[in-house]
């Protein structure tokens, strides 16, 4: 699959999107939520025997809205909300 969108070529890493649902959130907004299709990263940046993503190699910024980004080097993880079967009807 290629889907053959614009990137910048310095770009250490992009993705290439499917757009899902396009919500109107006011009369000059939306919020656009897309697809994972396909995936460019560069070699450098990516750990193939834990197929993910070095980060301390990668320094990305982050788009919060409009004008504003965010630097992304303070980092923390959050360990994963344990499952919760329901109970049988």
């Amino acid at each position: 699959m290629d889907i053959k969108v614009p990137r910048l070529a310095d770009a250490p890493w992009a993705m290439e999107c499917k757009t899902w649902q396009v919500i109107n959130v006011k009369e000059e907004r939306q919020l656009i939520l897309g697809e994972g299709r396909g995936f460019h990263i560069r070699d450098e940046l990516w750990d193939p025997k834990a197929s993910a993503s070095t980060w301390s190699a990668n320094h990305p910024v982050g788009r919060m809205f409009a004008d504003r980004y965010c630097r992304t080097d303070d980092r923390m993880e959050f360990p994963a909300a344990p499952v919760v079967k329901a109970a049988a009807e």
